[in-house]
């Protein structure tokens, strides 16, 4: 593959949120798996897990489960501004029910040993290491779906129910839920959001 291949590849995904009733073969839920375990990681942990849901049982479930920890968190505000921007805003981390492929990403929970020695040091920054490279694993899965000719969305929205998903979804010991990423064929054909000008980035 050559630069332009490559850089059209990129340009070109998009977060796509509607999809066909069609269904992902397993063949290709491997490939997409397998390119993104070829993610770069910190000394190597290779600190992540998959769960992949294509039952549409399993999928309404989780979006239900999601659903309701929006309603109950928009409810808890008394503003009625905050509360409805919320209850709409909140829309956006459980639309992924009609994907036939959602898979809930993992991250190992960072041990303390940097932290220890270097807590001020650190600061905001400490634990991010595993989370900067299960993006990087996100990135590569959604590049190669777009290359199969399967449209992806990223969610950490749904972090927000964790803690309600795991009672029904039980993650691996020591692993934290980091989000999920939908996948489907596409059922709608999104314009390039745009992007600004690489000037605009250098410092």
């Amino acid at each position: 593959m050559n630069f332009d291949d490559f850089f059209d590849l990129c340009k070109q995904r998009r977060s796509v949120r509607k999809y066909t009733d069609k269904n992902i073969s397993d063949e290709d839920i491997n490939k997409i798996i397998e390119a993104g375990i070829q993610a770069p990681s910190g000394t190597n942990l290779q600190g992540w897990k998959f769960k992949i849901l294509k039952n549409k049982e399993e999928i309404n479930t989780a979006a239900d489960v999601i659903e309701k920890k929006v309603l109950k968190v928009a409810l808890s505000y008394n503003d009625g501004v905050l509360k409805d921007t919320l209850r709409e805003y909140g829309k956006n981390f459980f639309f992924f029910k009609d994907a036939p492929l959602v898979i809930f990403l993992y991250a190992k929970k960072p041990n303390n040993f940097l932290p220890h020695f270097f807590k001020e040091e650190l600061g905001i920054c400490k634990g991010t290491g595993v989370f900067l490279s299960l993006g990087m694993v996100m990135q590569n899965m959604m590049l190669a779906a777009f290359s199969l000719g399967i449209s992806s969305c990223p969610l950490t929205g749904p972090i927000l129910a964790e803690e309600e998903l795991n009672e029904v979804f039980i993650p691996p010991k020591k692993y934290e839920f980091c989000g999920l990423l939908s996948f489907g064929y596409t059922d709608e054909n999104p314009k390039s959001p745009g992007r600004k000008d690489l000037e605009k980035f250098i410092i």
